[in-house]
């Protein structure tokens, strides 16, 4: 039996990767929202609403994006939002499939923990609506 081919990324290089990007578009999307939109927030921040709105919807950032938005939380006062650990869950496993499957397989499995819920009794936590109101088309 040949040996299982080991992935040249690092695991906790690609978690600290999906937490980092998952985190950074969780406060971009709380600025959108507050200001109305993502070209808004593209103004704002002189960049091209393209990319930023790729970002938004699940892309992995381009990387002038990840620099201007990561530069602006840095220097933004006040506390930053942090994003619910369920979704930074979701998107370290998603982080591990191909780019192309990820925003299904997060639909996905915010349902499937959706219909564990339901089937126990449980109440559904509101990051998971969440997930489901940014991901599902």
């Amino acid at each position: 039996m040949a040996a299982a081919k080991q992935s040249p990324l690092n695991p906790f290089t690609v978690a600290e990767y999906a937490i980092g990007f998952e985190s950074l578009r969780f406060i971009a999307q709380l600025e959108a929202a507050q200001l109305g939109s993502a070209a808004a927030l593209a103004r704002e921040l002189g960049l091209p609403v393209r990319p930023l709105r790729r970002f938004l919807a699940g892309d992995d950032p381009a990387p002038d994006v990840w620099r201007v938005l990561t530069d602006h939380a840095r220097t933004t006062a006040g506390e930053k939002p942090l994003a619910p650990v369920g979704i930074l869950g979701l998107a370290v496993t998603a982080a591990a499939l191909p780019a192309r499957l990820r925003k299904d397989a997060r639909v996905r499995m915010a349902h499937a923990l959706l219909a564990l819920l339901a089937e126990r009794g449980e109440p559904a936590p509101g990051w998971l609506n969440a997930v489901l109101n940014l991901w599902e088309d």
